[in-house]
């Protein structure tokens, strides 16, 4: 196809061919002075003057001028526009306003009207291609658009689900009793283990109070007093012992069952819970069950106070052990009893990295307030049995 520039450069040279002067034209006063046959017929034809077929040659060159610039192309035989880019009909328009400039100095009227027409229609798919672009563009903002209500309505209805279930949980644990059915695969923890509290904002149960000398009396009668590393479980023959084994059996000194068991080592605390069908808390679980979400200082709460735990220094009336739960306003968030204060407790965490050493926390009857504190922990040997020490046990499910 022809270009625009190509068209241009065909209108100049036919303008410089018409307008510049035929060299061997005649005056324009000139008549008649030689008769040309321009039919091609010999003398039959019909005759015309120079002036004439000057005339002629003009209006020809012009004509021919304007076919080849593409003017009739465009008009005439309907070429499909839609094959040009838009930058090429643009190139176009600015052609064709050369054309007319050109076709203005003439007097080849049709030839004149169908550059105008072919400029008109240029024109037209100019101005029809910059509103396809313009609603392509606002086609794509539409779906844009459309596409982010889409997210967001899928968003809001993911909320939605989120929020239901989240609110069937909720449910589910105002429903849930206060001991969830054990797992089949999971060891039934004995009743006489005892009761366990739910520190339900961890997931995990502990027991309410420290195991008596009574449970672990139970225990010893069922599995003897082993040894481990060296030591045996309970230390019988020491003076602070609590138990007593009489005719074979082991029974909790008189007045002493219910308070807590002690010179017991951590693998004798560790074998209790594994037969009690439960576990030795970690240190972690045991600070979670003592202090609560609102990090409190004491199991009760920021300040110390007499008459609430088993610790030295305050007006208990104990010199030694006092039976477990024996100070209800010590509780800890979850029911917990005598956390601070009574005798230490083992855990199953590492103490410095040393796999001999464990965690105790919670402090005893020895300790001060400090000391007795949620957050404070005490370290020591496995095989150490203390006078002031005792355990409780955990259990991530409990029936």
């Amino acid at each position: 196809m022809v270009d625009a520039v190509q068209i241009i450069s065909i209108l100049i040279a036919a303008h410089v061919f018409l307008f510049s002067g035929l060299a061997y034209s005649q005056p324009a006063t000139t008549k008649n002075v030689i008769v040309v046959d321009v039919t091609g017929e010999g003398s039959g034809g019909k005759e015309s003057t120079i002036a004439e077929v000057e005339q002629m040659a003009k209006q020809d060159a012009m004509r021919q001028a304007v076919e080849q610039a593409g003017v009739y192309l465009q008009t005439e035989t309907g070429v499909d526009m839609g094959m040009l880019t838009k930058d090429e009909i643009k190139s176009w328009s600015q052609g064709m306003v050369r054309v007319l400039q050109v076709l203005e100095t003439t007097t080849d009227f049709n030839a004149e009207m169908k550059a105008f027409r072919c400029l008109m229609r240029i024109k037209a798919e100019v101005r029809t291609r910059d509103m396809s672009d313009m609603l392509e563009r606002l086609k794509e903002r539409l779906a844009a658009e459309e596409a982010a209500r889409e997210g967001l309505e899928r968003q809001k209805n993911e909320a939605g689900d989120l929020q239901k279930q989240l609110d069937e949980l909720k449910g589910q644990r105002e429903q849930a009793p206060s001991f969830p059915k054990l797992r089949p695969s999971q060891r039934t923890v004995r009743p006489e283990a005892g009761e366990m509290v739910h520190v339900s904002d961890y997931g995990f149960y502990i027991d309410k109070y420290e195991v008596t000398n009574e449970q672990y009396a139970a225990f010893l009668n069922e599995k003897g007093n082993r040894s481990e590393d060296g030591a045996s479980w309970l230390e019988d023959d020491s003076k602070h012992v609590l138990i007593e084994k009489e005719g074979g059996q082991f029974t909790p000194k008189s007045g002493y069952g219910d308070h807590p068991v002690i010179v017991v080592s951590w693998y004798g605390a560790k074998s209790y819970c594994d037969w009690a069908g439960k576990r030795l808390p970690t240190e972690e679980e045991w600070q979670q069950a003592c202090q609560g979400m609102d990090g409190r200082e004491y199991s009760w709460g920021n300040s110390f106070g007499s008459d609430i735990s088993n610790i030295s220094g305050s007006d208990d009336g104990y010199d030694k052990t006092s039976p477990v739960g024996t100070f209800p306003g010590g509780a800890s968030p979850y029911g917990a009893m005598d956390m601070s204060g009574n005798v230490w407790e083992w855990t199953s965490s590492l103490y410095v990295s040393n796999k001999n050493w464990r965690v105790l926390r919670g402090g005893s009857w020895g300790s001060g307030a400090i000391i007795a504190r949620c957050e404070d922990r005490y370290g020591d040997i496995m095989v150490l049995r203390l006078s002031s020490g005792g355990f409780r046990c955990a259990r991530r499910f409990y029936r």
